[in-house]
C-alpha cells in the first residue's frame, strides 16, 4: 500500500467515523440518553459507538480549551503470549514492555495530532487550573503481530488484533473525575487472507486516530450533559 495513500486514508476513516458519532448524538433525545449514577457520581450516558461513557451531572466540557494528554499506560491480553518476530519463542518480559512502550508511543502519537488538529484547543505540558487532565489507558491489547510493525508477510489471520481503551477526564484545578469512557474495537478482518507489516500499522493507527477524533471533534466539542434539560 502507498503509503501517502495509507494517510488519506486515515483521515477518511476518521471523518466518517466521527460524522456517524455526530449525526447519532444529535439524533439522540436528552433523556431517553440518561442512564443510573455509578459509584463514582457519575452518570451513564448512552452514547452510539461508544461501549461506555458516563459523566459527572453539571459537566460541560466544552468550558475547556486548554488540554493536558498524560502518558498513557499499556496492558497486554493476559492470555496472550506473544512471540518474538520470525519465531515461535516467546517475548521475554524485557521485550513484553518495549512492545508496551512502542504502542503506547503509537496511541500518544495520533490521539494527539487529533486534538492538535481542533484550533479551539491548547495543549499543555503540566496539569494546571483551568486545565483538563486526559488519562489514557490502553487494556487487553492483542496484536497478530509481536508488534506494531512487524508482522511477518504471509501470516494467516482473522483479523489485526483488538485493543481496548480508557479514559478518565479531570478538571486539574480540584482533581475531580468528570468523565470516564470506554471502549473496545479489533482490526478489520483479513480470514483467509495475509496481513502485513503495512496493513498491521494501519489497523491500530485508524483506531487510535479514531478514537482520537472523538474525543477531539466529539467528547470536548459537543455541548453533552449528564442530566435532563427539559
Amino acid at each position: 500500500m502507498n503509503m501517502g495513500n495509507y494517510k488519506n486514508y486515515t483521515a477518511l476513516y476518521g471523518a466518517l467515523v466521527m460524522m456517524t458519532l455526530l449525526v447519532s448524538a444529535c439524533a439522540s433525545g436528552g433523556g431517553s440518553r440518561l442512564g443510573a449514577m455509578t459509584e463514582e457520581g457519575l452518570r451513564k450516558v448512552n452514547f452510539p459507538s461508544l461501549e461506555y461513557l458516563a459523566m459527572r451531572p453539571g459537566t460541560n466540557l466544552t468550558e475547556y480549551n486548554r488540554i493536558h494528554l498524560a502518558p498513557v499506560t499499556v496492558s497486554l491480553a493476559k492470555n496472550w503470549q506473544p512471540a518474538q518476530t520470525g519465531s515461535r519463542v516467546a517475548m521475554s518480559p524485557v521485550q513484553r514492555e518495549a512492545l508496551e512502550r512502542e504502542v503506547g508511543e503509537q496511541f500518544t502519537r495520533e490521539f494527539r495530532k487529533e486534538l492538535e488538529a481542533n484550533s479551539r484547543l491548547t495543549l499543555v505540558d503540566a496539569p494546571a487550573a483551568g486545565v483538563l487532565v486526559i488519562t489514557p489507558h490502553l487494556v487487553n491489547v492483542k496484536l497478530t503481530g509481536t508488534n506494531t510493525k512487524a508482522q511477518p508477510v504471509g501470516t494467516v489471520a482473522r483479523s489485526t488484533g483488538h485493543v481496548g481503551m480508557e479514559l478518565e477526564l479531570v478538571d486539574a484545578t480540584d482533581s475531580t473525575l468528570l468523565v470516564r469512557v470506554k471502549d473496545s474495537r479489533k482490526g478489520e478482518a483479513t480470514v483467509g487472507g495475509e496481513t502485513s507489516e503495512v496493513s498491521n500499522e494501519a489497523a491500530i493507527a485508524r483506531i487510535f486516530s479514531a478514537w482520537g477524533n472523538f474525543t477531539s471533534n466529539g467528547l470536548l466539542t459537543l455541548a453533552l450533559k449528564a442530566e435532563n434539560t427539559q
